[in-house]
């Protein structure tokens, strides 16, 4: 008999920066390819503005980037 194995959801790799970054909205979206590996892509927005990157660290740079620089 095979042993049963607990395996704890994953943590979101988005979470600390919705922590960070609570005015903003954060999602993502894999995408797959029959010939090759798929993507992960994540997105941030806020008021019309949304920013896209293929890391959490990406959207963070952007979004560090934007909250400097633009005037909400």
């Amino acid at each position: 008999m095979p042993a049963l194995v607990a395996r704890l959801p994953e943590p979101d790799p988005l979470d600390p920066l919705r922590e960070e970054f609570p005015r903003w909205t954060f999602s993502w979206a894999w995408s797959g390819a029959t010939s090759g590996p798929g993507c992960t892509t994540y997105r941030a927005s806020r008021d019309g503005v949304t920013v896209t990157s293929q890391q959490p660290a990406g959207l963070a740079e952007q979004i560090t980037r934007l909250e400097r620089h633009f005037y909400w």
